[in-house]
């Protein structure tokens, strides 16, 4: 016989949370189509959307990892012991898939009419984002036969969805609703995939919020009077002000950093008309050989979404090209310190990579060789009121260091007032087996990014991409890296 302890469903909360993608997302279908590799989740009109099932496994998790028997309770079970009789419990929380807005910020119908005219929001949104990628092998450089694209839901997109959940009376529902309400506005928990290198991080817009009991006749009256769907705003909800109280199980660094002067992330495509992308050779405009890569996304006012113009679109700095530059420093810290203590010093370049390969996650070459995700996410950068500053270089022969003939080549890094990047750590990095090595080895990774010590981005040698922070900066990486279990 299965045990449950649901309640009967005649007292209830239910919350409509809103929400803004702060960077590209995607949930993906595991096929790609006849252009692109990966694409992400699309409903009955083509649109992209984010599935429950994807709200509720992130949510579960971020319940498991601090309570387990209360994430039990609300999300249910299933075990089953050898010999006896299976025993469970339904789900408390219902989760509705979240579904996209229009130009005019409504959630879009659920199947929309082949007459109704088509925004900007929407072809953008289908349309979507593509990026390149390199798959990185074992030995943690690029694969020359694993470049692949991915097609994902492009920045500033807005989705609504809803939570139902089930308690003994309306009050507790309530309660136990806006303390996950408070956990999704945290900035701890991202959607979709690849949140580890930058994607699905997003900020809350709007939550609203009502308890009902269905043996009161006042509660009874406003339920019946609440519509179904998304796009219907309910006279029965009321706005609620999340209180983000964070994570016990996820700490946040932002790391405001001033340039030191230029710096470029790239190559990105030449975009007609805009200042700064193409050079005069020989009478005839010619793109740089090397540009900043520059993405549109949607943007938000009170008159409704638009898309960025390509002349207009934000720098992007990708999360990967952050987190590359950090986990190979990471390392290099890894390896000094592990020298240092007696029980790595024999094979501090074993010991090393298996702390950095922990913190940062890794996947091993053959069928058996095992892959883990890391504890350590970044966050993808847009950066508005930047400058391109043209400059030209000659080539030199790798071996006589002379000017080569016929090799002049240009690029366009960019100047701006300031970057702040964004990082995730898990606090179950404090429970790593080399957490010893590797928690310290990021620490000193950071406080040398925030020193101008290491470089974000190419054209290091050029002095390219050198950034320094406020002095207290330091104490907020401290703060950050030295986690306890």
């Amino acid at each position: 016989m299965i045990q449950s302890s649901t309640p009967s469903g005649l007292t209830f909360a239910v919350a409509r949370i809103s929400i803004e993608f702060t960077s590209t997302f995607a949930v993906g279908t595991g096929r790609g189509d006849s252009l692109h590799d990966a694409v992400c989740v699309t409903d009955a009109n083509g649109l992209p959307a984010l599935p429950g099932t994807s709200i509720a496994g992130v949510l579960r998790s971020v319940m498991s990892s601090e309570d387990e028997s209360y994430a039990r309770d609300l999300f249910g079970y299933q075990a089953t012991k050898r010999g006896e009789q299976a025993s469970g419990s339904a789900s408390r929380l219902e989760v509705s898939w979240a579904v996209v807005h229009d130009a005019k910020n409504r959630p879009v119908a659920p199947l929309r009419a082949a007459t109704e005219t088509d925004d900007a929001v929407l072809r953008h949104l289908r349309l979507g984002v593509v990026r390149d990628h390199v798959r990185i092998s074992e030995r943690g450089v690029a694969d020359g036969n694993g470049k692949f694209d991915v097609r994902s839901v492009p920045a500033g997109a807005r989705f609504t969805f809803e939570l139902k959940l089930n308690a003994a009376s309306k009050q507790e529902a309530q309660r136990e609703l806006e303390l996950i309400v408070n956990r999704i506005a945290s900035g701890a928990i991202r959607f979709g995939a690849r949140t580890r290198r930058g994607a699905g991080s997003f900020d809350m817009i709007e939550a609203l919020i009502g308890a009902f009991d269905l043996g009161v006749s006042a509660d009874r009256n406003a339920w019946r009077a609440t519509k179904g769907s998304l796009r219907e705003r309910p006279n029965a909800l009321r706005e609620f002000k999340p209180k983000p109280n964070g994570s016990g199980s996820t700490r946040l660094l932002e790391l405001p950093l001033e340039p030191a002067d230029l710096w470029i992330f790239g190559t990105g495509k030449p975009v007609e008309g805009r200042d700064g992308h193409f050079t005069m050779a020989k009478d005839k405009r010619k793109p740089h050989d090397k540009l900043q890569v520059w993405e549109q996304r949607i943007v938000w006012s009170n008159q409704g979404g638009s898309v960025s113009t390509p002349k207009d679109a934000p720098a992007l700095i990708a999360g990967t090209s952050i987190k590359g530059a950090i986990r190979h420093r990471t390392l290099f810290h890894a390896i000094r310190l592990a020298k240092r203590r007696p029980e790595t010093a024999a094979n501090p370049l074993l010991a090393a990579n298996a702390a950095v390969d922990a913190l940062f996650g890794f996947v091993s070459a053959g069928a058996d060789g095992g892959a883990a995700v890391g504890q350590l996410s970044v966050t993808d950068i847009y950066v508005q009121d930047v400058k391109e500053i043209p400059m030209q270089h000659v080539a030199l022969d790798r071996f006589t260091q002379a000017p080569m003939d016929g090799f002049l080549y240009s690029e366009a890094p960019v100047r701006s007032a300031r970057v702040t990047l964004k990082f995730q750590l898990s606090a179950e990095a404090a429970k790593l087996p080399n957490a010893g090595i590797a928690l310290p080895s990021l620490e000193l990774a950071l406080t040398d990014l925030a020193a101008g010590r290491l470089a974000l981005g190419s054209g290091a040698n050029r002095g390219h991409g050198f950034f320094r922070g406020a002095p207290e900066t330091t104490a907020s990486i401290k703060n950050f890296a030295r986690v306890t279990p």
